[in-house]
């Protein structure tokens, strides 16, 4: 008897699923000490679709609408859905894309499989999800900002709108036109995660610690509160925060094997074959106790002299300093991840006092500074915590 179509669908995805979990379980990737279960899926169980969404409210969407008229030359129209309490959705379904990555990547047939299913259940019956519908609304945006500043006389679409843009600079300087929608597109997507995840962090340790939120309010005082990243970067107190905030929260912690080339490598005087799959992952530096005693407190003092009026010399330190990775494959965003933290750091210390709505029971007291033990995770690769980040503000008079 012919099995219904039904069925032999779900064979075929319940086959490709215990093939993934066996490949990955009897992968060397595995066998990782302390991984935790289900570390060898990275966050691929759960997929944190929540993130931290309401836990910090900040100004963060006017950098999406900064983003977008810079990449297309056309705001994207986030700041005025954020002005009414709400967010628009084709950039917040656009940003939890990236929560499902790991299933995206892990799972390509299955995930392509479902969105001809989607697809199909859409053209016959209109009907789609948010989540689909906020993605295929961004698409349509990007495609006609896109469209709308490319001059069609021109070999590669030079842009025809007079303000700079990323396209036009793309276009310009000879990329093609398709090229050029796909980064200016991907340029409103990538760290909205990670940057969020590593905020809600120092919000909530400064909370803990009122007098270092007051003597950073004097330190931004001096400089009037500035908003270039010239003078914010001068002020120690803020830039020890910030470091080690990325530091503590090690949001972009997530492993990324490579193979090794043709012919092998010599790694510390140890011969690696050719083929070989390679991997490591920022968190295991940015936690080493030998770099960071007690990796688990945030503590700012890491960077700062006692004063706090200047930053510290530490080699070791600083080596092992790698959340963006180094080198050639350094993250492209590192430095506007920088300018979100510090800006939003100071722009909120600037203008709230602020303490934990429920304080951490896991507190270091000593006379300059209040050690916060570091959140407990859903998982042991990804900054999404178990408790409550939530703090209460009160506005400085």
């Amino acid at each position: 008897m012919t099995l219904p179509f039904f069925e032999l669908g779900a064979a075929f995805v319940i086959a490709v699923i215990i093939y993934r979990v066996i490949s990955v379980y009897t992968s060397p990737l595995s066998k990782i000490p302390n991984a935790g279960f289900g570390a060898a899926f990275s966050r691929l169980a759960w997929a944190f679709p929540q993130e931290y969404n309401g836990t910090i409210t900040l100004s963060l969407p006017k950098l999406h609408e900064r983003l977008a008229d810079f990449s297309f030359g056309t705001t994207i129209g986030a700041v005025d859905f954020w002005a009414g309490g709400k967010q628009l959705a084709m950039v917040e379904k656009n940003d939890e894309k990236a929560t499902w990555m790991p299933v995206l990547t892990n799972f390509p047939l299955l995930c392509e499989f479902w969105q001809i299913i989607e697809q199909s259940l859409y053209s016959l019956t209109g009907l789609r999800t948010k989540y689909s519908q906020g993605l295929s609304d961004f698409q349509t945006w990007s495609r006609y900002s896109w469209q709308a500043a490319l001059s069609a006389d021109s070999e590669f679409g030079k842009p025809s709108i007079s303000s700079p843009n990323l396209i036009q600079t793309l276009c310009n300087a000879g990329l093609p036109a398709e090229t050029a929608l796909s980064e200016a597109s991907e340029n409103l997507g990538p760290g909205t995660d990670t940057t969020s995840a590593t905020l809600a962090h120092i919000i909530w340790a400064l909370a803990h610690n009122p007098s270092y939120q007051d003597a950073l309010y004097q330190d931004l005082a001096s400089v009037s509160f500035a908003t270039d990243m010239t003078k914010l970067e001068n002020i120690p107190r803020l830039q020890a925060c910030v470091e080690e905030g990325i530091r503590w929260a090690g949001a972009a912690a997530a492993m990324l094997p490579r193979i090794v080339p043709p012919g092998g490598i010599e790694l510390h005087g140890t011969f690696i074959p050719e083929g070989t799959m390679l991997t490591s992952s920022p968190i295991w530096y940015l936690h080493d106790t030998t770099a960071y005693p007690n990796p688990k407190l945030y503590d700012p003092y890491r960077w700062l002299s006692q004063d706090g009026r200047s930053l510290t010399q530490d080699s070791l330190r600083d080596r092992f300093y790698i959340p963006f990775s180094r080198g050639a494959n350094i993250c492209l965003g590192a430095h506007f991840s920088h300018l979100e933290l510090y800006v939003s750091v100071s722009q909120f210390v600037r203008n709230f006092r602020f303490e934990p709505r429920n304080p951490s029971q896991s507190i270091v007291d000593n006379e300059i500074w209040n050690s916060v033990l570091l959140p407990e995770r859903k998982e042991w690769v990804a900054a999404v915590t178990i408790q409550s980040l939530q703090v209460v503000t009160h506005e400085r008079g």
